[in-house]
């Protein structure tokens, strides 16, 4: 039973669809136990956190390349001379 609960909260918390008997067993389940519900619902909040960090980290990253990509672009393209000086992104 225990290994049937804990691959039910794997399948919800990673956001896979469960059957309706899955979640009817596993409401039942955590209606049995109000410490059942309580950490279930910390366990739900950590792995959301976790999963809003890692989508942050993401994006972060992403971001940072692609300004990093620019940045590199805008030297050339100023070492080139093809920006007026008033347009250069960089005073010197």
């Amino acid at each position: 039973m225990k290994e049937k609960i804990n691959h039910i909260i794997a399948k919800v918390l990673s956001g896979e669809s469960c059957t309706s008997e899955e979640l009817l067993l596993l409401s039942e389940w955590l209606g049995e136990d109000e410490r059942r519900k309580s950490e279930f619902m910390q366990l739900t909040s950590y792995w959301d956190a976790e999963v809003t960090l890692q989508k942050c980290l993401n994006s972060s990253d992403l971001a940072f390349e692609k300004l990093s990509y620019w940045l590199y672009f805008a030297e050339r393209m100023d070492t080139k001379g093809l920006y007026p000086k008033s347009s250069r992104v960089c005073q010197r």
